[in-house]
């Protein structure tokens, strides 16, 4: 199995390329993004891109794609700029993928994500999901978590809360609160890797209770 990631240096995807180079059943990970990552490995290939002018054409073959792009609004600074990289990257890294073959394609999304929401982050990442479909992979993973936990490079206050208050969390949010907890990135990546090594096709939401 080859697989293409994008997004190695976020949250979810600095642990899913752990367990991607950990892998006996994938060969080849070939990563893409405007920085190197931190990994070093006989079967990584690092391949620098511009997101506004990725390569055209068969250039990365991988049978499997993992898109773990994405950022804050604060940290992109406008909604314009949000969409842009949680939006318009993943689509067109979409496209990138199919036309160097790739069959199955997995995004980490998030809770809440609808086209016609009121909410901002929830409606640009429903149009993300509405344009993804029209790529038409042979298998698709819209992977749905909640506020997702881990250490960041850089500062998330929100998030840095969550964590502590995770052991309350984990004790109170139980039966219809359940599907609501934060949850590890180690495990939103062990989940993808799970339907990426054995994908099915059409598509598929993967909401974080079955994370």
């Amino acid at each position: 199995m080859k697989c293409l990631v994008a997004g190695a240096s976020g949250l979810v995807g600095n642990e899913l390329m752990k367990l991607l180079l950990a892998e006996e059943k994938v060969e080849q990970v070939i990563s893409i993004g405007r920085r190197p990552t931190a990994f070093t490995h006989e079967k990584l290939i690092e391949k620098k891109v511009s997101w506004e002018k990725l390569p055209t054409g068969k250039s990365m073959e991988a049978d499997t794609a993992f898109c773990c792009l994405g950022t804050t609004l604060d940290k992109a600074g406008s909604k314009e700029a949000f969409s842009i990289v949680d939006k318009d990257y993943v689509i067109e890294f979409a496209k990138l993928a199919k036309n160097s073959g790739v069959k199955n394609f997995l995004v980490v999304s998030a809770m809440g994500a609808n086209s016609k929401s009121l909410f901002f982050y929830n409606k640009v990442k429903g149009q993300m999901e509405k344009a993804l479909r029209e790529v038409n992979f042979s298998s698709i993973y819209i992977i749905r978590p909640s506020l997702l936990l881990g250490t960041r490079q850089e500062s998330r206050p929100t998030e840095e809360w969550a964590q502590r208050l995770y052991p309350v969390y984990h004790a109170v949010m139980v039966g219809p609160l359940a599907a609501y907890k934060p949850i590890p990135a180690g495990q939103v990546a062990l989940s993808m890797l799970k339907f990426g090594l054995k994908p099915k096709p059409g598509l598929h939401i993967i909401k974080n209770n079955l994370i």
